[in-house]
């Protein structure tokens, strides 16, 4: 009997890790949001998993079967248990699996693995992934994400093989060349060529983020097809590329990226066409740090499938299917989508700003503008791994940060930087665009 009260216990312990981590992934895949409250559940979390590991034999059956039957949460929760118990190779064996189209699965496993894995395993761990029999989407998704996470450069060349290879769909490959990007492979930088030219989507992107990262140009051709790289690692005269794209949300975020404040009338005028509105917003508070909001009642969709007959006719006659003030829907405070709101603002400010130079938060751009940026919960995920990456390409430091990492590790990568930033005082010209850690040239015209 004791056994039994003891095996729910610990049955217990992995459905209420599995709850927490669903929640842990619901909060860190959201744009916006205060990402530093997620310690909370990471906490809450960790108490669970410790409990599973102090279990001993009974607790670990558990994880086991769980690890192989359970959702993606008990899955998630067993593989750590495991990993602690210095079971990588069943981790491991676990891969083998799970299907390359669930995405769920293959996310718990990379999750756990990033995080608890031992770094004496790490070579073992990817002996067992990409050369233990044929490399199949699932194994090579896993791997990727540990390599690019852990930034074990050293098996870069075997995740670049596999491109190209029969076994990765389109997903998948996106996911192996994504995790080359921060891993300094020289070798790879000749070959990316194809993916920047005639690569869609995540791969072309990922592709043009590894030359830059190396200090190679990027030649105007390749940008066209990359808007958002021309605000990562173009120049001043890169503003007038991006007024030759169609205009479009990853346009908008480049040119607010970009820190060119001649930008400011195009993406004011950007704020009338309501698709483009919130982007644009984005971008303009990104380059002025104008702290312009406003609150808003936005209705809950309407689901046709849910609806009465009579709510549906009522719905064709183009009538309120709700009393006034009874519409389902949130009210939320956001940046400013208000055009004349934001002129007013530029024409009291705008002699704050030389359009000469580059500008982020406001300010004059430096590296601390970025890792402010880096640290902030009020701009979305996106902002901050931008700021990132422009840290990476436009200074040349990388303190390996990701957003999927602890809070606790996202703090301490953070401060890092900052003491950086503090070794660093005077090194860079505020204001100026940089690449490689150099001054532009273009910029210098």
């Amino acid at each position: 009997m004791a056994m039994d009260l003891q095996e729910s216990l610990y049955a217990e312990h992995l459905e209420e890790s599995s709850m927490l981590y669903e929640q842990w992934h619901g909060l860190v895949s959201r744009q916006w949001g205060a990402w530093r409250r997620i310690i909370d559940f990471e906490r809450r979390l960790e108490a669970h998993l410790d409990a599973l590991v102090i279990g001993g034999y009974q607790a670990l059956e558990l994880c086991r079967e769980k690890a192989r039957q359970g959702d993606s949460g008990e899955l998630y929760a067993a593989a750590r248990v495991l990993l602690r118990h210095g079971l990588h190779g069943d981790v491991c064996h676990l891969v083998d699996g799970v299907d390359s189209s669930d995405s769920f699965r293959i996310q718990a496993l990379s999750d756990a693995l990033c995080v608890d894995l031992e770094a004496k395993d790490e070579e073992e761990c990817f002996q067992l992934l990409l050369k233990n029999g044929p490399v199949d989407a699932s194994r090579a998704r896993v791997a990727s994400r540990l390599a690019g996470y852990r930034r074990c450069g050293g098996w870069a060349d075997e995740l670049f093989r596999l491109l190209g290879s029969r076994s990765l769909d389109a997903d998948s490959e996106a996911s192996v060349l994504n995790a080359l990007v921060p891993l300094k492979s020289s070798r790879h930088l000749l070959n990316t060529d194809w993916y920047g030219q005639s690569g869609e989507g995540l791969c072309r992107t990922s592709a043009v983020l590894i030359r830059a990262r190396a200090g190679q140009a990027i030649d105007d051709e390749v940008l066209l097809q990359v808007p958002v790289c021309c605000g990562l690692c173009g120049d001043k005269q890169a503003f007038g590329l991006l007024r030759t794209m169609p205009v479009a949300d990853d346009v908008l975020f480049a040119m607010g990226l970009l820190g060119d404040v001649t930008a400011v009338p195009f993406l004011i005028r950007a704020l009338d066409h309501g698709d483009q509105a919130e982007a644009a917003a984005l971008s303009l508070y990104v380059l002025t740090g104008a702290p312009l909001y406003e609150t808003v009642f936005i209705p809950e969709a309407v689901d046709e499938d849910l609806l009465f007959d009579a709510e549906k006719e009522k719905l064709t006659r183009g009538e309120a299917l709700w009393p006034p003030g009874k519409e389902p829907g949130e009210t939320v405070t956001r940046l400013a989508r208000d055009g004349g709101r934001w002129s007013s603002w530029w024409q009291d400010h705008a002699d704050r700003f030389d359009p000469a130079r580059r500008y982020r938060n406001g300010r004059l751009c430096t590296p601390n503008c970025l890792i402010e940026n880096l640290g902030s919960e009020s701009v979305p995920a996106t902002v901050r791994e931008a700021a990132y990456e422009e840290l990476a390409i436009r200074y040349t430091v990388d303190f390996s940060f990701d957003r999927r990492m602890p809070v606790e590790k996202q703090v301490e990568r953070i401060k890092k930087y900052e003491v950086w930033d503090e070794s660093a005082s005077g090194q860079f010209e505020p204001g100026a665009w940089y690449f490689g850690g150099h001054v532009m040239e273009s910029c210098n015209a």
